[in-house]
């Protein structure tokens, strides 16, 4: 018989803390406005919280850049308003979750600091340093975010870093055993002050095929794309058994990956003895993204095509385990915008209610971004000046650049603008509403718990 688990009867509410509540009037959301909204999230029917990256960041990447795993940043308060949080929630009901970022460090993290001092330093191997020659980098990989994954160590001839997202976020080398050892002892840490679980991100890049030279390159600047050799590697599923071994097999906590699995791994992932509880589904969520990442081109998808996407990732889970169900997050555009941009008509309440309907009505633990319950729609800004997400501007850059006489429509900030408008990672970059609307479709909430 099995045994129910509380993470399935979950509703699980996702606050981005820097445009969620601002408490003291100084124009950023934190932790104790957070605090102030528990009632609100508890009468909306959540009964847990995924509060995205609080931690001490320099902020490169939106908080995903941890130069100190163990302090909340300044920007939101204390460590002590953390623990408030936590407690507070209980009390109502609630469960606190937290963003773990284990793939990569800001470049400001001690470790990293103390590997650029010392190249003999035990913290060199913490991270990827190579060598390269002529200059040039170890190898032609291209990042997530644009140009070569290796930055020059400064001061040291044809030694380079490998990021594979910004040049401010070096990635962790999950060979070094010690370098795990302190991971392990986080994740633990953050368990005892109260933490019932984790949202991991970025976890199917941590097992590195490297290569020794250039691969063939896949675009005009003479770079590949990094993913081929670092996501869902051969010895990743080792790394991460060895992960949950150590840390939430111990516990009585919920664990999502942000983990795009092959349909005939998933038992591996999410089954009864799996990595995680759960993972996230990309197939709906970025059905308007091209398999080339350029989402300043977005495919001309069909009502059936995301019905299609939504039904394949249900019955693929359904199979061995439990999903996360969702639409919108951190890196998403609202979805209400994303399914609707091309008739902006049908952009309404009762479209609205319609899509809170499909999400909580699938099998699996809803995942509800901050503000989705209230219909929020994508903001638009006058230049591009005012966007701070890098990828963002990275795709802005590119759709400028792309074949400008094949693509007309590319030429003006105006045009690409709306594209971007209606595609970007929305989320994070205004703060939560207040409205009318009583919380739309997620009044389901109630009757389905």
């Amino acid at each position: 018989m099995e045994i129910k688990k509380w993470w399935k009867e979950a509703i699980i509410y996702q606050v981005y803390p820097r445009s969620f509540q601002d408490s003291n009037g100084d124009g950023t959301g934190d932790l104790n406005g957070i605090t102030q909204r528990l009632d609100y999230i508890k009468d909306l029917g959540a009964n847990a919280i995924w509060i995205c990256p609080m931690y001490k960041s320099p902020w490169s990447d939106y908080g995903y850049d941890i130069s100190d795993y163990y302090k909340v940043s300044e920007a939101f308060g204390t460590n002590e308003d953390l623990y408030r949080l936590i407690a507070k929630a209980k009390e109502k009901g609630i469960r606190i979750l937290l963003d773990l970022v284990i793939n990569h460090t800001s470049d400001e993290h001690e470790w990293f600091q103390k590997a650029l001092a010392n190249p003999k330093s035990k913290y060199r191997d913490y991270y990827f340093f190579k060598k390269g020659a002529n200059g040039k980098p170890p190898n032609n990989w291209r990042s997530y975010f644009g140009g070569s994954a290796w930055e020059p160590v400064p001061n040291e001839k044809n030694m380079f870093y490998l990021h594979a997202f910004t040049t401010k976020m070096p990635d962790l080398n999950w060979e070094n055993e010690e370098m795990k050892q302190e991971l392990y002892k986080m994740i633990n840490w953050w368990v005892e002050k109260g933490v019932s679980g984790f949202r991991i991100d970025a976890i199917m890049n941590i097992k590195k095929t490297m290569l020794a030279g250039d691969a063939q390159k896949d675009g005009s600047d003479g770079l590949v794309a990094i993913d081929k050799y670092i996501i869902n590697q051969p010895g990743i599923q080792d790394l991460l058994f060895d992960l949950k071994k150590n840390t939430f097999a111990k516990h009585d906590i919920m664990t999502v990956a942000e983990a795009a699995v092959p349909d005939d791994e998933l038992e591996n992932f999410i089954g009864n003895d799996g990595f995680f509880n759960m993972v996230f589904d990309f197939r709906a969520a970025d059905i308007d993204v091209p398999e080339t990442g350029e989402w300043f081109l977005p495919t001309n998808w069909t009502v059936n095509e995301l019905r299609d996407a939504l039904l394949t990732a249900q019955t693929s889970v359904q199979k061995m385990g439990w999903g996360a169900t969702y639409f919108e997050n951190h890196d998403q555009n609202r979805s209400i915008n994303k399914y609707f941009s091309r008739n902006k008509e049908d952009i309404s309440e009762v479209t609205k209610k319609m899509l809170a309907t499909i999400l909580l009505g699938f099998r699996g633990t809803p995942v509800i971004f901050e503000g989705e319950e209230i219909g929020m729609e994508n903001i638009e800004l006058a230049s591009i000046d005012e966007y701070e997400d890098v990828a963002t501007h990275n795709q802005y850059n590119n759709g400028l650049a792309s074949k400008l006489d094949e693509k007309p429509y590319l030429i003006s900030f105006p045009i690409v603008a709306e594209i971007i408008h209606e595609h970007l990672c929305n989320g994070m970059l205004h703060y939560m509403q207040d409205s009318q609307l009583r919380h739309l479709g997620y009044q389901l909430i109630q009757i389905i718990k």
